[in-house]
């Protein structure tokens, strides 16, 4: 089976709306052809250097970070081509006067990138968020409801915390953390606490004193100042690398939305390199796709995707439709905290949505695995070039996942 996408942009444009009786996935028109990079231009490494030592609003890396800080990177895994990020991101940081630089990663990255991630850092201390485990958790503070949040003692114990994120334009429409930290660094409960009010709408509960939601309210609580937001392109490369505030993140994001009419059918592609291929960026991509579609819009999900669903998300199509949620209240407890389960994580979340809307998804996975989940299957562009003939309208959303609120 072919995992090849259509051909996509390489411009900072990352979303484009298609009327069109008849839309061919394979004219260039549509999805753009790549356009030529400029030679001339900095390289990454040289823009994300650029942007540490001069961030938009606020001192500069140098400066920011004092004689003996511990700093501690919080690394999201689905950065474009994270690993010339990290390498250089780790360059500039080596030359201030930090006695001790730490990485972690969220807990969604997957083996293989991880392995390069090492590579990358050296000698550098490089972990993985585990939510779960007790020991690797330090309180932070208390919710509106009175209940503890813990996040990773890594980031709870440095003196400068520098958010390593991709920049996703959902964020501030949904008033969730512009640093990626929350959920992605939190305790396994906290996680499923949030989930449950994500899908309730009671994420959007601000607090009494601050005003702020709670996503907004754990790195303001942490003492989060600078920000690394890379942007992806349509071809979802990296198309830029901002530093700044909180505030100035939300002003990136501003200027990047789009505005998209509700289309019958949404083409959501999984753009980027393979470590961006995972199951919870199709989740993002549906989510976003949703967004963009009618309330029961057709939405292909166009991805390279090469890893086999595991546990309830193996078997949703054939689960009860309250299983998932009854079963998250009634989880395993280690040491106080509930296991954390990946892909029953995922299957809960995606369920609702493919209860909605018919999901059509390309990938490297075999028909009956992907239809097990309660997916169609999209093999091939004339497929869905086929499939697009019967809508009248069409929404495309390049690197798909660069739309997403979390």
């Amino acid at each position: 089976m072919s995992a090849r996408p259509p051909a996509e942009s390489s411009s900072s444009a990352s979303a484009v709306r298609v009327s069109s009786e008849c839309f061919d996935p394979t004219d260039a028109r549509h999805f753009n052809a790549p356009v030529a990079r400029d030679a001339n231009e900095p390289s990454l490494q040289e823009r994300v250097i650029q942007a540490l030592r001069q961030p938009e609003d606020f001192p500069g890396i140098d400066q920011a970070v004092i004689e003996g800080d511990q700093v501690a990177i919080a690394l999201d895994p689905n950065v474009p081509q994270v690993d010339q990020v990290l390498a250089a991101t780790l360059q500039v940081l080596k030359e201030t006067s930090a006695a001790e630089i730490e990485v972690l990663v969220w807990d969604e990255a997957t083996p293989e990138i991880m392995e390069r991630l090492r590579e990358v850092a050296g000698e550098t201390p490089l972990t993985q968020h585990l939510c779960d485990h007790r020991e690797t958790l330090s309180y932070l503070a208390a919710d509106v409801d009175a209940m503890p949040i813990y996040l990773s003692r890594v980031l709870v114990d440095a003196d400068f915390v520098l958010p390593l994120v991709a920049l996703r334009t959902g964020v501030a429409e949904d008033r969730g953390d512009v640093s990626g930290i929350f959920p992605a660094m939190a305790d396994s409960a906290t996680k499923q606490r949030f989930a449950l009010a994500q899908r309730s709408g009671a994420s959007f509960a601000t607090d009494p004193k601050s005003g702020q939601t709670i996503a907004e309210e754990v790195p303001w609580q942490l003492g989060v100042q600078l920000i690394l937001a890379i942007e992806s392109g349509g071809d979802g490369l990296a198309a830029a690398a901002h530093a700044g505030t909180a505030l100035q993140a939300k002003q990136w994001i501003s200027e990047k939305g789009t505005e998209l009419d509700a289309a019958p059918l949404v083409v959501a592609i999984l753009a980027g390199e393979q470590h961006q291929q995972t199951w919870e960026n199709v989740l993002r991509a549906i989510e976003v796709a949703a967004e963009a579609g009618q309330p029961e819009a057709t939405i292909v999900v166009w991805s390279n995707l090469i890893q086999p669903p595991q546990s309830e998300l193996a078997i949703l199509d054939d689960l009860p439709f309250d299983f998932l949620q009854a079963n998250s209240e009634q989880q395993e407890l280690v040491n106080g905290m509930p296991r954390w389960q990946r892909f029953q994580a995922l299957a809960a979340a995606l369920q609702p949505l493919l209860r909605q809307h018919r999901v059509l998804l390309h990938s490297g996975l075999d028909r009956d695995v992907v239809e097990s989940i309660g997916m169609g299957v999209i093999e091939s562009e004339e497929e869905l070039a086929n499939l697009c003939r019967n809508f009248s309208s069409c929404n495309v959303l390049h690197a798909a996942s660069s739309f997403a609120s979390s």
